[in-house]
């Protein structure tokens, strides 16, 4: 009786609106989509697979989640059976301004209640000028969870050079804020190469950092991150049949994961086939976040760790009215339960970094393993230096003492 009780004042609360995070199977928890009790990071594919590419190549190459088909139940029974999750899109239905309820009741029918099932995807690229209102929006939001309060909606923004900053008449910082309510979690996209756009102030591959700093700004209360950030990536040519390369793709991965993505997501990669070299490229990148797997979900960081290099060589980039971002060396830092620190690292900036000091005091002495690179560093007096060229992502495994 009393679990009926607070099953139903719940309901209450997500049909008002106030609360959006329900047991049992994916939940959001601040920063992290929390999916059957622990911390899942989505390394995922979008709708659509490479020509010869099936769920089992994708299980494979380390992906754990795509988006599946909400008409044939079969795609999804696929991906459950090799221990992935799916996602189902609603989209433009969402908006219950404009498309009745029968529209998103079949969308959901065939998917409803299975256990493969992630997320349901919102209306894409959300703005204040695709017709889509933001009552109309809230009112999809308020269904979906009053016909599935188990799982969490998600929605994706337009990153650079769309709606989001080449185009200022659309958005604003309170009109962002505000279509976050019809949404659990929250992502960008971003497809710089082969592209002549920018973020607010960038023009290079680490734009897709300052998105994810951009919204994760957004989300911030007292000090704290309300929302899980996902990140969609380029998966495809954007323009000009320009692809990006293996450095160009495991930076951006990584340039989001640094930045607070919990999820990335390779956007439009049914464009390709499996002998394709972006594939190949993609599915390397995978391969190695799926390695350090329990690095990403781990939600412990170390705070006695600092770094030290010439910061005449940091460029803040800042323009009048535009989001302030910091080029030079960023650092996230995790302690896992392998007792060992690890440290994922990267230079978002132009120019070469030479030198960097990483300082970590309670470790005296000792090596770090530079992983993925098959070199190792000495630790000596309670600290380590390397070397970084522009772009260049380093993961460093410290086993403490």
């Amino acid at each position: 009786m009393v679990k009926g009780l607070i099953n139903i004042i719940i309901t209450i609360l997500v049909l008002s609106g106030f609360y959006t995070e329900v047991q049992p199977h994916s939940i959001i928890d601040l920063d992290y989509v929390i999916s059957e009790g622990e911390p899942f990071f989505v390394i995922g594919n979008w709708w659509g697979l490479p020509k010869g590419v099936s769920f089992e190549d994708l299980k494979n190459a380390g992906f754990n989640f795509t988006g599946v088909s909400c008409w044939d139940p079969k795609e999804i029974e696929i991906v459950h059976r090799l221990g992935m999750k799916g996602g189902v899109y609603i989209g433009r239905r969402m908006d219950q301004d404009r498309y009745p309820k029968s529209d998103i009741d079949a969308k959901m029918k065939e998917i409803l209640g299975h256990p493969g099932l992630l997320c349901w995807y919102g209306r894409d690229e959300s703005n204040d000028k695709d017709g889509a209102p933001i009552s109309g929006l809230l009112k999809g939001y308020r269904y979906v969870k009053q016909k599935d309060p188990n799982h969490v909606i998600w929605q994706n923004y337009a990153g650079c050079g769309d709606q989001f900053t080449n185009r200022k008449d659309v958005w604003n910082w309170s009109s962002l804020k505000a279509r976050h309510r019809h949404a659990d979690v929250l992502s960008m996209h971003c497809y710089p190469v082969g592209r002549e756009v920018t973020t607010k102030n960038l023009k290079t591959i680490a734009q897709v950092g300052e998105l994810v700093e951009i919204l994760k700004s957004t989300l911030i209360e007292k000090g704290i991150q309300t929302k899980p950030i996902w990140c969609i990536l380029q998966g495809y040519e954007k323009d000009k049949g320009i692809y990006p390369d293996f450095h160009q793709t495991r930076f951006m991965a990584y340039d989001a994961i640094i930045h607070g993505a919990t999820g990335i997501i390779y956007y439009y990669t049914h464009s390709l086939n499996k002998a394709h070299p972006l594939w190949r490229y993609i599915t390397k990148v995978t391969e190695e976040l799926n390695s350090i797997y329990h690095v990403l979900t781990s939600r412990e960081g170390v705070k006695d760790i600092s770094i030290e290099y010439d910061r005449s060589l940091d460029v803040n980039v800042l323009e009048k009215g535009d989001f302030p971002f910091r080029l030079g060396i960023w650092l996230l830092s995790k302690r896992c339960k392998d007792g060992c620190i690890y440290l994922l690292t990267e230079n978002n900036a132009t120019l070469p970094i030479r030198q960097v000091k990483f300082k970590l005091p309670r470790l005296k002495k000792g090596k770090v393993e530079v992983l993925f690179e098959d070199r190792t560093l000495p630790i000596k007096d309670g600290e380590f230096r390397d070397n970084f060229k522009p772009f260049e992502i380093h993961v460093y495994k410290i086993k403490e003492a």
